[in-house]
């Protein structure tokens, strides 16, 4: 147990010194390098370790332009199970665009990705979007909970405890929106 523990910590000492150029760039603030950054996050070759890394300098350069590209990543079906940091370096940056993609997040990814998506990108964003976008996100919110509703009372069907919790946070989200159309 003691030697696990001690390989973990190795494996993290390595990673921080591995990103640690791409954390100066970020100290720095030196938003000449955002283009580069982005080709990077978007090359296949690049690793979810540097990814991350790239993602978290690119919201502490404040970088727009990565919105485009962070969205592509978290799309990418590939990434499925790497999408959390990606979803939080969006944090500071301007997405509204991307509600409705948030409002899908809520949905359909796991416990992270829905957290960061409620916390960060959907409270941060609802006035910015118009009402449209919100009966919108409304709509598939309902279709959601039904959908999901349908399959945990469906006696034939797997009872996974994580719906529940999917379920409980689009509710969540249905009423923060709701609320918010009230005003």
């Amino acid at each position: 147990m003691k030697r696990d523990i001690e390989e973990i910590k190795k494996r993290i000492a390595i990673e921080k010194e591995r990103t640690k150029p791409i954390r100066e760039i970020a100290e720095l603030k030196d938003g000449t390098a955002i283009p580069k950054l982005i080709n990077l996050l978007l090359d296949k070759a690049t690793d979810f370790g540097f990814k991350n890394a790239i993602a978290i300098c690119l919201r502490d350069l404040n970088a727009d332009e990565a919105v485009g590209p962070l969205m592509q990543e978290i799309k990418n079906p590939a990434n499925e199970n790497q999408r959390g940091t990606l979803i939080y370096a969006l944090k500071n940056l301007n997405c509204s665009e991307y509600f409705l993609d948030f409002i899908e997040i809520i949905c359909t990814g796991n416990f992270e990705c829905r957290m960061t998506c409620r916390l960060f990108l959907i409270e941060k964003n609802l006035d910015k979007v118009s009402s449209l976008v919100l009966q919108e996100a409304l709509n598939i919110l309902s279709v959601f909970r039904l959908k999901y509703e349908l399959v945990i009372y469906d006696p034939n069907k797997f009872n996974n405890v994580d719906l529940q919790d999917v379920i409980g946070q689009i509710e969540f989200t249905h009423d923060l929106i709701s609320a918010h159309q009230v005003r």
